[in-house]
């Protein structure tokens, strides 16, 4: 049987906003670092390498993915992260796979409209419940050969020897810095003393990064597993700074953080099996629900070609009404419940009946009982990256910090960014917008809560721009 592997979340790499006298880099490619053992695929060569030295020592596809994702941490501090969450995807050579999902919650103290009128994104109260931590400690106790400390220990090496710095982390590093707030505002002020560059106004091309901070905290992870981040010294550092940030999570909110274990969504489609990040991802259900769709129109290859006008124009169409459903139906499954029905084939063929194959159908058209406003533009965010070992067990993660660099808040004294996963749920009850804030109930803020997906701004009509 043919089979379709990813997480599936439709994260976009990274973009940050800077002014304009800087020149955008060329973006580093993939970069692989592969053996006889297995083969790793992220945006770091350092950090690929360090996951496909962990295979060479013996390590699984889950082992090196956990390396890989701790030295993104570090060298790829706009989104590689422990203060974020994601989804990890696990397919184990001879069982199903499987979906380690450790997505960022809501602190216990939020309601619905808790940032109804709440406007700075750079803030300790946009932060969510870090589950990076625990996503990664719970796919090594359920998959994991090597010992956790081997894991950790080349992050905690990297932090504190230093990274070299190339032209794109400079340019992403000096355009953050740039921002007026993060610039001037004492809030930022331990941002600017992580990742400033030393004696110098702007960071170069082969200045050297080094983070002893983070790697106190990586060694303290490396030694102590899981708890010291939800229970110890880590946790009561990301309190202090909620405390003196007014912000909401608690000793409580972290304690009580729990990653957890999922079934894949999964459907055949043509002969192919494909498996995707279950919910509260809405990744792998989109997905899922565009493929039936694109399967319902009957496409004959003769009849389009690829990325042909008319090609394009049928995905839009299809991601129109996929993106709708989304909105309309998905959330957080231990909140929110949720119809199976509309991932069927059945519904599928229902939703293509109206698609016109020579005329765009308006967004504000299919959105039916959802009230869609206007909204400003969101840059991309987020990282992924893909290990297969020698035996056939692979691994595709996505984590992210929401924005690049998150909230732009670093825990005094430990080194880290923490996320602004709060915007991903709508501050706004009842308020769909054009770039994808979602007003619908599964979309709401609620005590322990799921923030919704990487891609939880992909709007009605992003796809058609």
């Amino acid at each position: 049987m043919k089979t379709l592997f990813t997480t599936i979340c439709l994260c976009w790499v990274s973009v940050v906003n800077a002014a304009p006298s800087f020149q955008i880099p060329a973006r580093a490619p993939t970069q692989t670092a592969s053996g006889r053992e297995g083969i790793v695929v992220s945006n770091s060569s350092i950090a690929s390498q360090i996951g496909a030295d962990v295979l060479a020592d013996g390590g699984n596809a889950v082992d090196a993915a956990i390396a890989t994702g701790f030295a993104l941490a570090v060298t790829w501090p706009e989104a590689g992260n422990i203060g974020g969450g994601g989804f990890m995807m696990v397919a184990p050579p001879e069982n199903d796979v499987v979906c380690i999902e450790y997505r960022e919650t809501a602190p216990v103290s939020v309601t619905a409209d808790s940032l109804a009128n709440w406007t700075n994104r750079h803030h300790e109260r946009m932060v969510g419940v870090p589950g990076t931590v625990a996503g990664f400690w719970l796919a090594h106790q359920k998959y994991g050969k090597s010992d956790w400390k081997r894991l950790v220990e080349p992050a905690v090496a990297l932090a504190n020897k230093g990274i070299i710095v190339d032209d794109y982390l400079a340019y992403s590093l000096n355009g953050y810095l740039i921002k007026s707030d993060i610039r001037s505002d004492d809030r930022y002020a331990e941002f600017r003393r992580v990742y400033g560059p030393p004696h110098k106004q702007f960071w170069e091309v082969g200045d050297r990064l080094t983070q002893p901070d983070l790697g106190r905290t990586l060694a303290l992870i490396a030694e102590q597993g899981e708890k010291v981040f939800y229970q110890g010294l880590i946790a009561d550092q990301i309190v202090d700074q909620m405390r003196s940030g007014d912000g909401w999570i608690t000793k409580e909110d972290l304690k009580k953080y729990r990653a957890k274990h999922r079934p894949a969504i999964h459907g055949n489609i043509r002969g192919y099996d494909f498996y995707g990040a279950p919910l509260p991802s809405s990744g792998g259900t989109t997905v899922l629900m565009e493929l039936r769709m694109l399967d319902a129109l009957d496409i004959k290859k003769d009849e389009q070609h690829f990325w042909s006008a008319n090609h394009v124009h049928l995905m839009t169409e299809v991601m129109r009404r996929a993106f709708r459903e989304r909105a309309a139906y998905l959330g957080d499954a231990d909140f929110v419940e949720i119809n199976p029905s509309v991932w069927s084939e059945k519904h599928a063929r229902t939703l293509v009946k109206n698609i016109n194959p020579q005329q765009a159908t308006p967004s504000e058209e299919i959105a039916g009982d959802i009230e869609i406003a206007a909204g400003p533009y969101e840059s991309p965010q987020t990282t992924h990256f893909s290990v297969i070992d020698k035996d056939g067990m692979g691994v595709s993660n996505t984590y992210t910090l929401e924005a690049s660099f998150g909230s732009g808040i670093v825990v005094k004294g430990a080194g880290f960014l923490l996320n602004n996963e709060m915007g991903d749920f709508n501050p706004i009850p009842g308020r769909t917008d054009t770039i994808g804030r979602i007003g619908t109930k599964p979309n709401l803020m609620a005590p322990g809560n799921g923030c919704s997906v990487p891609n939880r701004r992909s709007s009605l009509n992003k796809m058609a721009r």
